[in-house]
């Protein structure tokens, strides 16, 4: 239900700028309309929809803040001048392009090279999201067979094999286990 005119005018700016985020929150529901369409009117290379929103948002937040209602107008026409001069600043300042460079580029390398080769948390989550695909795969896609062939090749492959690790934790007792010629509890290939 929209709110009377009265309340709009008289009340909700007050209360905002004393801090109450309900009056602001009501005073966002209302202006949004203007604010959309003044973001759909100033879209340019360089700047979207959203960020055309966002820039009317900044300026209702600064009408909220500058807004006195002994100097002139009402605040709806404040608010929506505010807006639409943030809007077309927003605008301008993307077509002269001065921070085109800024929206294309990309980060360096870092100066100093890390020597850890340890994955990181993002690989990590990816590695464990492959890792569970693959194992659901190997459940419902493979016979009984395939699926003891593919869990033994499959944990060769993905072992981090160092001298004694691999023989201890799959019950091999061999001091000289090659994950590339022996399989697990196939004996040695030759």
């Amino acid at each position: 239900m929209p709110l009377p005119k009265s309340m709009i005018e008289a009340e909700l700016p007050a209360r905002a700028q004393q801090g109450d985020e309900n009056a602001l929150a009501a005073l966002i529901a209302r202006m949004m309309p203007a604010i959309r369409k003044g973001a759909a009117d100033c879209t340019a290379p360089g700047l979207d929809f959203d960020d055309a929103v966002q820039e009317g948002l900044i300026g209702l937040f600064r009408a909220v803040r500058e807004y006195d209602p002994a100097v002139g107008p009402t605040f709806a026409a404040f608010a929506a001048a505010s807006i639409r001069h943030a809007q077309q600043d927003a605008r301008r300042a993307a077509l002269r392009k001065k921070h085109a460079p800024l929206n294309f580029s990309v980060p360096l390398p870092d100066a100093q090279q890390s020597t850890d080769t340890r994955p990181g948390p993002e690989e990590l989550a990816i590695f464990g999201e492959q890792y569970a695909d693959t194992l659901r795969r190997m459940q419902t896609e493979l016979s009984e067979l395939e699926r003891h062939l593919q869990r033994e090749v499959f944990l060769v492959d993905i072992a981090v094999v160092r001298p004694g690790e691999f023989p201890a934790v799959s019950g091999i007792d061999d001091h000289n286990f090659d994950p590339v010629r022996n399989i697990p509890g196939r004996g040695t290939v030759r």
